[in-house]
């Protein structure tokens, strides 16, 4: 394979959640359809970007994006405000000597005081889940931004960060978070980035089954990841492959229907019979001597220890979301289940 040419702070947050991931998304170029959030998102985008290049000619079209887009006005600068949109990193802020970042500042601000400001729009379903300010002086998007300021902006040794949020249901909302950063703070933050660059360059040129899997989010924000499947084929393949040597077709056959099993999560089919597995849970639980006594958690990690040396449950079950089972078992029956449907 060829290096990877250039980093965006997308890919790089991908690539810390899931190496195999990322992998297939930037590396192989197996990119899924954007989700109707996606769409809605950057449809709010164009009309802010309309709004900020025109603030007199521009007229918003009658959508819900553009419903949405106009909640967040109060959060933009005055068109006497000197301000810049939609400023590409690879164009207008590159760096020489260091890899390649992609990506655009939605808006930089300069103040008349001086002061400069980065300015993010964010879309999301409830403004209760917007960044807090510390973690928007670590975001990695916001920190890129910043270290390609700092570089083009020598003068200046500390800059504003800001999320204008803005809530996509129910009610029209939107909510500012500012904090300010040193341009110290970003050069150290920065510096543990271009590491994690370094890994996706190296990794980019070898094969797949060097990356490394994160099974924490092989159901992230309840939906299933689009390689799900391909990851677990891959994993009964390496299995078939050292343990088929003296095995027949009907033998195998056999063997896969008796191991057939799936795990409702907070969910269950109306016309099928299924079992709860916290039944199962429970007579693993009464083998382990006073479970809920054990002190640090002890007993969760020996029932972890016997899920993953025993064999896989048979059959059909469903288990609660937001059951301690699921929420410290789920990295294991993910693995132990042949289906997961939430």
């Amino acid at each position: 394979m060829e290096e990877i040419e250039h980093v965006s702070a997308s890919s790089i947050q991908l690539f810390l959640e899931c190496q195999t991931k990322w992998y297939h998304t930037y590396v192989l170029g197996k990119r899924g359809e954007p989700s109707d959030a996606m769409k809605l998102g950057s449809e709010v985008h164009s009309c802010l970007e309309g709004y900020l290049l025109d603030r007199d000619g521009y007229v918003f079209p009658e959508t819900v994006a553009a419903e949405i887009a106009k909640s967040g006005l109060e959060g933009l600068p005055s068109k006497d405000t000197t301000y810049f949109v939609e400023l590409s990193l690879e164009k207008k802020l590159a760096i020489e000597g260091i890899f390649p970042f992609k990506g655009f500042i939605d808006l930089l601000i300069v103040h008349p005081n001086g002061e400069v400001e980065i300015l993010d729009h964010k879309t999301t379903s409830n403004i209760k889940y917007r960044k807090s300010k510390n973690a928007l002086k670590k975001n990695t998007q916001m920190v890129i931004y910043a270290y390609h300021v700092f570089h083009h902006h020598q003068g200046i040794d500390k800059l504003s960060l800001t999320h204008n949020n803005l809530q996509t249901k129910g009610e029209r909302l939107s909510k500012r978070v500012t904090v300010e950063v040193t341009r110290e703070e970003i050069s150290s933050l920065f510096k543990e980035i271009l590491l994690t660059v370094e890994q996706m360059r190296s990794l980019s040129t070898k094969k797949i089954e060097e990356t490394e899997q994160n099974r924490k989010y092989c159901f992230a924000f309840r939906k299933k990841c689009d390689f799900f499947e391909e990851c677990r084929k891959s994993d009964i393949t390496v299995l078939d492959n050292i343990f088929s040597s003296d095995t027949n077709e009907p033998e195998k056959q056999e063997k896969e229907d008796n191991l057939m099993s799936t795990l409702y999560v907070g969910c269950r089919p109306l016309k099928k019979k299924i079992e709860p597995l916290d039944t199962v849970l429970s007579k693993m639980k009464n083998t382990i001597q006073n479970f809920e006594m054990q002190p640090y958690g002890e007993g969760w990690n020996k029932l972890s220890v016997m899920l993953k040396e025993g064999d896989p449950p048979k059959g059909d079950f469903f288990i609660l979301r937001e059951s301690q089972e699921w929420q410290k078992l789920s990295n294991i029956l993910i693995d132990k289940f042949d289906e997961i449907i939430i």
